[in-house]
């Protein structure tokens, strides 16, 4: 699976007030595939980055807009705008979305 593919579900579920649990078998041997950990660094990368708007966040009422998914920092009135972009897809210049 394509990492946006597993960021974008992440922010999905959290923006729907769940979690994300990731089911990542070991091989016989016991070791845990090359492919799980470059994407459980990945994941990590990104999280470093965007984790403020993952982690000890609540539901919105209005917490999605087409490719933008929203969250509310659990203890302030924060909010963040998470955009989903399709894979190759050029960082727009701006973000628009109205407000319910």
């Amino acid at each position: 699976m394509a990492i946006s593919k597993i960021i974008h579900s992440l922010i999905e579920v959290v923006a729907k007030g769940g979690s994300l649990l990731l089911g990542i078998g070991p091989k016989p041997d016991g070791e845990l595939p090359i492919e799980a950990l470059e994407r459980l660094q990945e994941i990590g990368a990104w999280t470093v980055r965007n984790g403020a708007a993952i982690y000890n966040t609540r539901i919105t009422k209005y917490y999605h807009e087409n490719n933008t998914w929203f969250t509310q920092n659990n203890t302030s009135e924060i909010r963040y705008a998470l955009v989903c972009l399709k894979e190759g897809d050029a960082m727009p210049t701006a973000i628009n979305w109205k407000m319910n």
